[in-house]
């Protein structure tokens, strides 16, 4: 009986030295095991289950192809972070993410901070974006702050402006429809619908103070300034998104666009005018016949006006050079054949989508490039050089808004996002100096800046092309 009970006692002393021992403390940081980009969502898998304050959005930082992209939310479930992106990513992507210091488990232990790789499960398709100028007129993202979007419908108002040296003596309806239902035409054309434009226009003349012969390209805004006072007693400015103001037939031959980065905010009736353009009357291909208007001006208003959605002068020269480094390929640089945008244009302007896209990343990359001035299957295939620089390939036919070119095939050229100076450069499939060399035919080949682009055959309108990195 003495030894039952004083095994009982053994036995109840032994558990209740358990019950009473202090569990060791969580010292282990919680590892992450996967990282996950699907579409907008970029999914983060831990070890363990974490703190559900991980911190706010603007402590993710998420690069998409080297250019920082916004976190909209940061949601915890359980072992995973849920990283939700203001836009989505594509398959063709390279995806990294920074996660936020403030990442612990519920013991505290803080995570490991480094930036890594995600894998992309996205759908097929490719970001057009390069980092570079953040703001205005670039080969950069658009930037919505400081650009018109290229979208949707802008309501454009028409300012007639003369001079006591240069008066206007045309019918405004006239010269009214000789300009702008050819430019509004264009644009829905080369967006395919996407881009709607409502111009109205004030019939009169507004004269300007200046004398005409003081105006020059780059200090046209005042005309803007007084253009707009002088209309307003006539104009309701509201819901207007952007002031043309077409100068008389003899007052000026230069033409300039001003974006908020360059020129001053101005109100009427509410609005705040940020976008203007000013239309002289500029000759294209030839000097302007004296008392004569340049009868395709409106094609001058199409490149200006794609200033006001981003889009820069693809024309610049260094001394010496005879041929513009983008040729009669993009309105940008020459608008007299009144030729479509390039793909890499159409793209940034939300005309082509990025399943549209196709990017070499580490396997070559074989597709049907369909015309641009088609909403076709694939638009182009992009190679990033840098995080600023890519090389494109597009395919061109003379039909549509490209029906005045002078050659078919495959265009080649490099985007640089970094300068305002030459940012695209057409790289010609025969001699530099020759405009219709440009394009490549089938059978023929492309190599340089470490990539190879072969042009494989002819299908349908489109080329069957495929680029690899050599």
């Amino acid at each position: 009986m003495r030894l039952a009970l004083a095994v009982t006692l053994l036995v109840a002393l032994s558990f209740g030295d358990a019950a009473v021992a202090a569990p060791k403390p969580d010292r282990t940081p919680p590892v992450i095991r996967s990282a996950i980009a699907q579409g907008a969502n970029i999914t983060l898998s831990y070890s363990e289950s974490l703190d559900p304050r991980a911190g706010p959005p603007s402590a993710f930082e998420v690069l998409v192809n080297g250019v920082s992209t916004n976190v909209r939310s940061v949601a915890v479930q359980g072992r995973q972070i849920r990283v939700r992106l203001a836009r989505s990513v594509w398959s063709d992507d390279a995806v990294t993410i920074a996660p936020s210091e403030r990442v612990r488990d519920r013991a505290g232990n803080r995570a490991r901070f480094s930036r890594l790789a995600a894998r992309n499960a996205s759908p097929v398709g490719c970001s057009p974006g390069l980092a570079g100028k953040p703001s205005g007129v670039s080969e950069a993202l658009r930037d919505p702050e400081t650009t018109l979007s290229g979208v949707g419908k802008l309501r454009i108002a028409i300012l007639f402006a003369d001079f006591a040296d240069a008066p206007g003596d045309e019918s405004l309806p006239e010269l009214y429809d000789q300009l702008l239902p050819p430019t509004t035409a264009f644009f829905r054309t080369s967006s395919f619908g996407r881009l709607s434009i409502e111009t109205v226009f004030l019939p009169r003349w507004l004269r300007i103070s200046a004398a005409s012969r003081t105006i020059g390209a780059g200090g046209q805004m005042p005309i803007v300034l007084e253009a707009i006072r002088a209309a307003d007693p006539f104009f309701d400015f509201s819901g207007i998104d952007a002031v043309e103001v077409v100068l008389s037939r003899d007052g000026s031959t230069a033409a300039s666009a001003y974006l908020p980065d360059f020129a001053p905010t101005i109100v009427a009736d509410g609005t705040r005018l940020r976008f203007s353009t000013v239309i002289g009357n500029a000759a294209l291909g030839n000097e302007p016949t004296a008392g004569a208007r340049e009868p395709n001006l409106w094609r001058v208003i199409v490149h200006e006006t794609a200033h006001l959605l981003g889009l820069p002068d693809l024309y610049q020269t260094l001394p010496g050079e005879s041929l513009e480094p983008v040729g009669s390929w993009d309105p940008m640089a020459s608008p007299e054949l009144a030729q479509d945008f390039l793909a890499w244009h159409k793209l940034k302007l939300g005309w082509f989508d990025p399943p549209q896209l196709r990017c070499l990343r580490s396997k070559p990359v074989e597709a049907t490039l369909t015309p641009v001035t088609e909403s076709g299957q694939t638009a182009a295939i992009a190679v990033r050089l840098s995080n600023d620089r890519a090389l494109v390939v597009e395919a061109r036919r003379r039909r549509g808004c490209d029906a005045a070119l002078c050659s078919d095939g495959v265009l080649v050229y490099e985007v640089d996002a970094s300068t305002s100076f030459q940012p695209i450069t057409v790289r010609h499939a025969k001699e530099r100096g020759v405009e219709c060399s440009a394009p490549y035919a089938v059978g023929t080949s492309y190599r340089g800046d470490g990539v190879l682009v072969k042009i494989l055959a002819e299908v349908g309108d489109g080329y069957r092309v495929r680029v690899s990195r050599q």
